[in-house]
Parts: structure tokens; C-alpha cells; sequence
């Protein structure tokens, strides 16, 4: 059983000289351990990662040199990449434009289908509410339950303060 993890802050672009796919091939580093040697498989899975995130054309694009929401997709084609039991996503969405919140949402969905479990920290509402089950959080747990249950004018004003249109 093995869990992937999305911090919601990236600091290796700027650190390491690294491209893209260097960056999606640490996705495969818990099979192959720091000197393991990638199998085909482990290369078509980086690759099929990179194209399901849409980024595959920037494989040899150092991280330093893309945009924001491509870094942001760089690092879901890791999490991607590691094919783990369990995503663990600390706000996966932030940064990513309509189209690369729309690429995330297919991903998270053919993961799902593929027997993933999926936990993600997120402030956006639409995103909640395509999930199975929500969490409230304002210091402590407001309410947790389907997004129908959950997401109601009510319960957000409880926990954001402010009324909060949802549809």
C-alpha cells in the first residue's frame, strides 16, 4: 500500500537543476529506490503521466523555466507517476488554469477508477463538491457528509464567515 503526496508548496525548481520529467520520474523513486534503473514500464508510466497531465511536450523544459500551473501539472504527473494506493493533496488545484483544473479533475477520476482512494485539501467549492465525502474545517470540524449535505449556505457561513453562493 503505498501513498503519494502533493505538498501545496514546491521549492525543488529553484534548488536543483531539474526538467520537467526529471521531476515526474521522482514519482517512481519508492519502487526503484535512489540508484534503482528504470524499467520500460517505469519510463511509459512517466510518460503516460506526462501526457495525462498534458505536459509531455515539456519533458525537457527545465522546471525553473515553466509557468506556474505547468510546474503545478509537473507535479501531479509525480503523484501520477507513483501509482499509489492512496493521494494524499494538499490544495492540487492552486494555480492551475480552467483548462488544467479541468485536465486535474479526468485524472483524479481515472485514478479513482483504478482503485485509488483520493484525500485533498482544497477552498474551492466546485471542487468539493465533485467528492464523495467533505470535511469542514474552521479550526475544528464544522461538519463532515456528502457534499449535499455539507455544502449548504448555512455551514459555509458557519465556517468561512462570509455567505458563500454555491449552486
Amino acid at each position: 500500500h503505498r501513498i503519494a503526496y502533493l505538498s501545496q508548496f514546491h521549492v525543488s525548481g529553484f534548488v536543483l537543476p531539474l526538467r520537467a520529467i526529471d521531476v515526474v520520474r521522482m514519482g517512481r523513486f519508492s519502487k526503484l529506490g535512489l540508484w534503482g534503473k528504470a524499467t520500460r514500464e517505469d519510463e511509459e508510466l512517466v510518460t503516460e503521466s506526462m501526457k495525462q497531465m498534458g505536459i509531455d511536450h515539456l519533458a525537457n523544459t527545465p522546471l525553473w523555466y515553466l509557468s506556474g500551473g505547468q510546474q503545478q501539472r509537473t507535479y501531479i504527473a509525480q503523484v501520477l507517476a507513483h501509482r499509489a494506493d492512496l493521494l494524499v493533496l494538499d490544495e492540487p488545484t492552486a494555480g492551475l488554469d480552467a483548462a488544467g483544473q479541468e485536465i486535474f479533475l479526468q485524472a483524479m477520476k481515472k485514478e479513482l477508477s483504478r482503485g485509488a482512494a483520493l484525500v485533498t485539501a482544497t477552498h474551492d467549492i466546485k471542487e468539493a463538491s465533485n467528492c464523495n465525502l467533505v470535511m469542514l474545517l474552521a479550526r475544528q470540524v464544522v461538519a463532515i457528509g456528502t457534499p449535499q449535505e455539507i455544502l449548504t449556505p448555512d455551514l459555509l457561513l458557519k465556517t468561512f464567515g462570509i455567505q458563500i453562493p454555491h449552486h
